[in-house]
C-alpha cells in the first residue's frame, strides 16, 4: 500500500463527515483514515493495519475490520471481492471497473464506458431495478504472462 499524508482539506473535510454522521472521532479511525485516504492502491485490512500499527502498536486488527466496515457503510470506501473470504477496499468512489490478475491478485481500476452503456436485457428489467453496474474481469496480467506463470 502505497502512501502519503492526506492533505489538510481531506482531513477537515473526515472530521465534518464523522461529526455529521454521529460517527465518533477517535485516534484510531483518524489514522486509519490517514492511511487509507492517499492510497494509490486497493488494500486489504492487513495493509491498513501493518501501515497504522507503526504508530499505534496497540490497536488491533478488529478495530481496523469495525473502522473498514464503518467508512464502506458510510460510502467512504468501497469493497472488491476477490474470491470467498478475501477482499480489497477501495478508495475511489468514481464509477469505475476492474480488472484482476489471476496469479499475483494485482486489482487495478479501469474505465469501461462501453458497458456502462449497455441497455438492460427484459429478463433483468423483469427482475427489477439495477442501481449500478460493476465489471470485474480476471485473467494473467503481463508481468505475470512474462514471467511463466
Amino acid at each position: 500500500m502505497q502512501y502519503q499524508s492526506p492533505d489538510r482539506e481531506t482531513l477537515i473535510r473526515f472530521r465534518k463527515f464523522c461529526r455529521d454522521s454521529g460517527m465518533k472521532m477517535t485516534p484510531q479511525r483518524l489514522e486509519i483514515f490517514r492511511q487509507i485516504s492517499n492510497s494509490n492502491n486497493h488494500f486489504s485490512a492487513e495493509d491498513v493495519f501493518n501501515r497504522v500499527k507503526e504508530k499505534l502498536p496497540t490497536i488491533s486488527l478488529d478495530t481496523i475490520y469495525l473502522n473498514l466496515r464503518m467508512f464502506e457503510n458510510f460510502g467512504l470506501l468501497s469493497r472488491v471481492y476477490l474470491e470467498p473470504g478475501r477482499s480489497l477496499f477501495d478508495h475511489n468512489l468514481s464509477h469505475h471497473h476492474h480488472l484482476i490478475c489471476s496469479e499475483c491478485k494485482t486489482v487495478k481500476d479501469i474505465d469501461f464506458p462501453g458497458l456502462d452503456d449497455l441497455v438492460i436485457p427484459e429478463t433483468i428489467r423483469k427482475w427489477g431495478t439495477v442501481h449500478k453496474k460493476e465489471l470485474k474481469m480476471e485473467g494473467v496480467c503481463s508481468k505475470c504472462a512474462r514471467k511463466g506463470k
